[in-house]
């Protein structure tokens, strides 16, 4: 036991004799300026170390700055689209509203104008399948249709919300007694896109331009206006001719319609 006291005794001096060595070195190290030259020949070697930390540091940065720069960029023009998007949709409401409005500003001039103060304006529902809303439950089928006046169709199907439309230029439309503004006499067909007036007497003379009215029959009243004449087919041979009736308006590109 007393051997092991005095062994730790003995490092324990050899330790901090160690120490006092060491910086009794430092000392006149540093008095002669050979330390000075270790600390700038250590800063030599560290220099390029620090240089390159530099640089890896920097070339971090610089393309992280560009990415944060480039994000917010597209969050500004997300902003940018949406606020767009937001703008056009209210634009677009205001001028389908104005559309509805001269449209339906000019049915109720042509209607006014034509006398013809007993019909009824109905919104259109459908296009490929031709349909109007039938809100007051009163339509009946071949109650006749009109667009800014133009008599185009007449009633279908009739169903609870809703009624079909027969346009005249649809292909199984049933014919209808016309009559152009100098009285020749026809009937009008569909071909599928074109309303066509057949079965005209090849000796009447009828020209370009010339308007076309109903003549009379059951559930259509004469002279409801149809089109114009807007172009001529004879065959020769035939003891009649056909012409192509222009109606100047279009079912599809409406957005009302009128009932009588």
């Amino acid at each position: 036991m007393k051997y092991r006291t005095i062994e730790n005794k003995v490092e324990f001096q050899q330790y901090w004799l160690g120490v006092i060595v060491v910086v009794v070195v430092l000392f006149v190290l540093e008095n002669v300026g050979v330390f000075g030259g270790i600390k700038e020949f250590a800063g030599r070697v560290a220099l390029p170390f620090q240089e390159f930390g530099i640089e890896v540091v920097s070339g971090v940065e610089l393309p992280y700055r560009v990415a944060m720069a480039s994000y917010n960029s597209y969050k500004k023009i997300q902003d940018l689209e949406l606020r767009y998007g937001e703008l056009a949709a209210i634009v677009g409401q205001q001028s389908n509203l104005q559309a509805e409005n001269d449209e339906l500003r000019k049915m109720l001039n042509a209607t006014s104008s034509t006398g013809q103060t007993d019909r009824i304006l109905m919104p259109i529902l459908g296009y490929s399948q031709p349909l109007i809303a039938n809100t007051k439950h009163n339509f009946q089928t071949n109650d006749p249709v009109f667009v800014n006046g133009v008599f185009i169709g007449q009633v279908g199907k009739v169903e609870q919300n809703q009624a079909e439309v027969n346009l005249f230029s649809q292909q199984f439309t049933q014919p209808i007694l016309a009559k152009t503004e100098a009285n020749t006499t026809g009937l009008i067909y569909g071909n599928g896109k074109d309303i066509i007036m057949k079965e005209i007497p090849i000796e009447e003379q009828i020209s370009v331009g010339q308007k076309v009215f109903t003549s009379g029959q059951d559930s259509i009243l004469p002279n409801w206006y149809i089109g114009r004449i807007k172009d001529i087919q004879r065959r020769e041979g035939s003891p009649t001719q056909e012409a192509t009736v222009d109606q100047g308006v279009s079912f599809y590109e409406s957005k009302m319609v009128e009932i009588k």
